[in-house]
């Protein structure tokens, strides 16, 4: 242990990057460092629903009073669609899915793992069968089913398939909704966003 350590460090200082050492003897550095990559997705994901929606409208939807419509998006870009590229996507890439560009996420083809997105503030029924089944079409060990704001992870376990874990991102949200209105917010406890990245984030 004491030559791996002693030759990582060697690396680390030649090449520059002191930080090798810290994540190989502290691997839950790498979960803070994509917790903090998530709020820094949630600031812009905030401004990008600002820009579609309009701030009144945008904050009652991350605070999850109103499920949008067409008619709501003033850039008429698809509810849906919207949610994939400005909630889902930048998460799942953050997660550690680097393959996955807007058109996968759309048509649910991201590496390694089957995903079902319905419109944020959305039941999530429909995506969580759409899910279970895709899973076996897909020969996937695992499952996403999300809103953007909700996320649920589906498992193959003794040959079936069922949601293993969920996680709710909005109070996370609405922490950075209240800090852009009112220059102040409740901080949420990081626990919850920890657990979601440790849980959700792409095996090795």
């Amino acid at each position: 242990m004491f030559l791996i350590t002693l030759a990582i460090s060697f690396c680390a200082r030649m090449f520059g990057h002191p930080d090798i050492l810290f994540k190989y003897l502290c691997p839950e550095s790498e979960s803070v460092s994509r917790e903090e990559d998530i709020k820094s997705a949630m600031l812009s994901a905030l401004r990008e629903l600002d820009h579609s929606f309009g701030p009144y409208v945008s904050g009652s939807v991350v605070a999850g009073n109103r499920v949008p419509s067409y008619k709501d998006v003033r850039t008429k870009e698809d509810p849906l669609r919207l949610t994939q590229r400005v909630l889902v996507g930048p998460v799942m890439e953050i997660l550690g899915y680097s393959s996955v560009f807007s058109g996968e996420v759309f048509r649910g083809r991201v590496p390694g793992v089957s995903l079902a997105t319905v419109s944020m503030n959305s039941v999530l029924t429909d995506a969580t069968v759409r899910v279970l089944c895709a899973m076996n079409a897909d020969n996937a060990p695992c499952g996403v089913a999300t809103d953007g704001f909700r996320w649920l992870l589906a498992c193959r376990s003794g040959g079936s398939n069922r949601v293993c874990a969920m996680s709710d991102l909005r109070p996370y949200y609405i922490e950075v909704l209240d800090r852009d209105r009112f220059r102040a917010a409740v901080c949420e406890d990081d626990e919850v966003l920890r657990e979601f990245v440790l849980t959700f984030r792409k095996a090795r």
